[in-house]
């Protein structure tokens, strides 16, 4: 069992946007409250830098006005990875995910693309829609014990509904990091710096670790 309770309020704006000049946009800020159910199951070797294994997690949140939410939606979001021993000291890893949100959707809540694990190639919030599709492959490769690399290529399609989605639509993020990986505890933690390409040019990436 999960509960969401968020709340967002728009302090300023781009001049000439949608946020400043769309009155439907504009009225959407408020609190969202919302229950729901989320599953998982994860058999991977180790949570950090996993080498073989299966992750899935699945929810489904329901936000009535019981509840006191100011907007009555439904979010639904599954989430499977996958890791597989390539070669001693290689690992190949693959992700899928949906996220849908359907009903009366605040525009601050629609799944979004950009600075994300399957949309590494895109600035924070870039694109909106209410369903999101992707799906990536990475490549890992561990050279020493504290050094290695990694190289990923996958997708994403945003749009109204799943049947909307359409596969000349993708949102590409291809690109390369190194690893940098440090003890914490009894986990090594990569940390990773690269570049990833997209249609919006090339961007830096950073973070601590794995994308996913």
């Amino acid at each position: 069992m999960i509960h969401d309770r968020r709340r967002h309020v728009l302090h300023d704006a781009e001049s000439g946007g949608l946020l400043r000049t769309d009155p439907g946009v504009r009225q959407q800020w408020g609190a969202v409250s919302g229950a729901g159910l989320a599953l998982e199951f994860d058999d991977r070797d180790r949570v950090f830098a996993p080498s073989r294994g299966v992750y899935g997690s699945a929810s489904a949140i329901g936000y009535p006005e019981l509840l006191g939410s100011a907007f009555q939606f439904e979010a639904y979001e599954v989430d499977l990875r996958l890791f597989l021993p390539a070669a001693t000291r290689h690992t190949l890893a693959a992700q899928a995910y949906l996220q849908l949100d359907r009903g009366s959707v605040p525009f601050w809540h629609l799944p979004t693309l950009g600075d994300l694990p399957h949309s590494r190639a895109y600035e924070a919030h870039r694109l909106r829609d209410r369903t999101l599709a992707a799906a990536q492959l990475e490549w890992r490769w561990t050279w020493t014990d504290r050094l290695g690399c990694e190289v990923f290529a996958g997708g994403a399609w945003l749009d109204r509904t799943l049947p909307d989605l359409r596969v000349d639509a993708v949102q590409p993020s291809l690109g390369a990091s190194l690893r940098f990986t440090r003890r914490m505890g009894d986990d090594l933690v990569p940390f990773r710096i690269g570049a990833a390409w997209g249609n919006d040019g090339w961007r830096a990436v950073v973070g601590a670790g794995d994308a996913f």
